[in-house]
């Protein structure tokens, strides 16, 4: 048995009391479509587009696929068109689930041919096949090096002392080798400069002492750093120290007072400071009017001078001693006799209107000798 319906021709076919349609033939037609069911498939993408490296460096892709329609199957990820030299990985190689992220590292040798290749990204699964391209420039090679500098600068001390620098390794290019540090060229007598620790790598620092002896003669020095590494050129910085027999400065302080009054004397408690290592035997204290200011509302025809005021220096032994490191010692911590103290006062004028000196503010200056203990 057979019939025609319009699509094509129909058999009827009697199979143990079913009846069997086979259709012969169908033509489409009066806006009648056939689909099937959507495929399982993924895609490839990767960034960034370009990237470049230095021959012997590296350059990192992102390389990311993408599931269509339910894709779950395992997808494998090599890479083609790699310049001469190069060699490229994956982590992961394999996305199991078909979709995912995996980085791509290209590493370049050596003596990778410079210049711009077009790499191709393949991802594999059974059949499926997908892929997309990335760029890579090469670039000539840049050798991995380091430099040196050190801290502070420079340096002053007395004869005997001890200076201390930070000296740095800076790396460039990858370097990552050690660095062993020494200094250049004979130094004074009495002078021994030790690093610790003796060598260090990229980012680290290693402290330089620099020690000396009571009778390591005075003078400025420079002392030259050099550091050494396996395969690299020498590098060098300098640090300089200033050995004076004076030492670092020391400083006099005085007291603050106000209102001197005529015919009176205010002592003066100095205090000395020595920043030195060493004890500082101190001489000739010396204190001056500086400058007077009248204070305001006071008569301009009335005068105020520093010829008003007397100083009476110190009238102790000399020398003062003051300890290594000492932060403002009093005189009368040195000399505990109170009639040693200098001390300033206001004249008593038996003729001249001192009235312009009311309230005057007075400037004292302090200078002295220091000499290392």
């Amino acid at each position: 048995m057979s019939l025609s319906k319009g699509l094509g021709a129909w058999a009827l076919t009697p199979v143990g009391g079913l009846i069997v349609v086979t259709v012969a033939a169908i033509t489409a037609t009066g806006g009648l479509f056939l689909t099937g069911a959507a495929k399982a498939d993924f895609s490839v993408a990767a960034s960034p587009a370009s990237q470049s490296a230095a021959q012997g460096q590296s350059a990192l892709f992102t390389v990311t696929l993408s599931a269509n329609n339910g894709f779950a199957s395992p997808v494998q990820l090599t890479a083609s068109g790699l310049p001469t030299g190069a060699t490229a990985s994956f982590s992961p190689v394999q996305l199991t689930k078909g979709s995912g992220t995996s980085s791509m590292s290209v590493t370049t040798a050596n003596d990778t041919p410079t210049g711009t290749s077009t790499i191709t990204v393949t991802g594999t699964s059974g059949s499926l096949v997908h892929g997309t391209t990335v760029s890579l420039t090469v670039t000539p090679h840049v050798a991995p090096a380091f430099s040196l500098s050190a801290t502070p600068g420079s340096s002053t001390m007395l004869p005997g002392d001890t200076a201390t620098y930070q000296v740095s390794v800076a790396g460039t290019n990858g370097f990552s080798g050690s660095v062993a540090l020494s200094t250049v060229g004979a130094l004074p007598a009495g002078m021994v400069a030790s690093f610790s620790p003796a060598a260090v790598t990229s980012g680290h620092t290693s402290t330089l002492t620099v020690t000396t002896k009571n009778n390591t003669t005075s003078g400025n020095y420079t002392l030259t750093v050099a550091g050494n590494s396996a395969g690299q050129q020498q590098q060098t910085t300098t640090v300089g120290l200033n050995l004076n027999a004076t030492g670092r400065s020391f400083t006099i302080t005085g007291p603050s007072f106000s209102n001197i009054a005529p015919g009176v004397n205010i002592p003066l408690d100095l205090a000395i400071s020595n920043p030195n290592t060493q004890a500082l035997n101190v001489t000739n204290l010396t204190v001056t009017v500086q400058s007077v200011t009248k204070a305001a509302g006071i008569d301009p025809s009335l005068k105020c001078t520093t010829a008003d005021y007397v100083v009476t220096q110190y009238g102790g032994t000399y020398p003062l001693t003051v300890g290594p490191g000492a932060n403002s010692v009093k005189l009368s911590a040195l000399d505990n006799i109170a009639a040693h103290l200098p001390t300033i006062g206001m004249l008593n004028s038996s003729t001249a209107n001192q009235d312009g000196c009311r309230g005057a503010n007075v400037v004292l200056a302090f200078t002295g000798a220091g000499q290392g203990g």
